[in-house]
């Protein structure tokens, strides 16, 4: 078995990474997210963040193209969440919707119902 990246997954890893070390609200894998003593400026400030990542499509990166994702597989999503990780970038809000609500939608929702909700769960509307 052969476990070594293709030249498009490592392609989008410095993508991701060189992404991330321009818009981290800190130093690339040095700061640390911050802790709001108050929980409404908390979730603020994630929603921000994970509508910054939506916006250059590294929320939902398996999801179809025309709902906001890149359409790339199961490996690709690892790579940009190692990456993530690895920059200490903060979490993901919204992720019960971007793993389960937006996945059932894709699978079984009408087109309206898609195009309703889907947008909105990649940005943490």
């Amino acid at each position: 078995m052969d476990l070594s990246t293709s030249p498009q997954q490592r392609q989008l890893r410095l993508e991701v990474r060189g992404w991330l070390k321009a818009n981290l609200p800190w130093e690339y894998g040095a700061g640390i997210p911050p802790r709001l003593e108050d929980l409404g400026e908390q979730v603020k400030f994630l929603v921000q963040w994970q509508a910054k990542l939506a916006a250059e499509r590294w929320v939902g990166v398996t999801w179809p193209t025309c709902y906001g994702g890149r359409g790339l597989g199961p490996v690709e999503n690892y790579v940009v969440t190692e990456e993530l990780a690895r920059a200490r970038a903060p979490e993901l809000i919204g992720r019960i919707g971007i793993n389960l609500a937006g996945p059932t939608l894709l699978a079984y929702g009408t087109s309206d119902q898609k195009s309703r909700w889907l947008p909105k769960i990649l940005t943490a509307e």
